[in-house]
């Protein structure tokens, strides 16, 4: 899997260095959300705040299955792609506008 992701950073010239830190994605969404490795490969979010940041290695090391895939942290968190997303759990704390009558 090394060779794989070395070959593709070459052709992109992006060469995954040993100083940066990378996500692991999970090839799974929830809704229109990426799923991302927690810290120390527990669990998942879609929270890219709560998502782990690997070395190099630790991140090849977790490759290792056709579902999971790596990406630098900067590319991800310079992407257009990285939205505000608002948790349902928090809604309840505060109180809606009511319209009036």
């Amino acid at each position: 899997m090394k060779k794989i992701m070395l070959a593709i950073a070459k052709i992109f010239n992006k060469p995954f260095k040993k100083q940066d830190l990378y996500f692991i994605r999970t090839t799974r969404f929830v809704g229109n959300s990426l799923l991302w490795w927690g810290p120390n490969s527990c669990g998942y979010t879609t929270d890219l705040n709560k998502a782990g940041k690997y070395t190099l290695d630790k991140a090849i090391a977790r490759d290792s299955h056709w579902t999971e895939k790596v990406y630098r942290v900067n590319d991800i968190l310079e992407s257009e792609g990285v939205f505000a997303t608002f948790y349902a759990d928090y809604i309840y704390e505060i109180a809606p506008m009511e319209e009036e009558s």
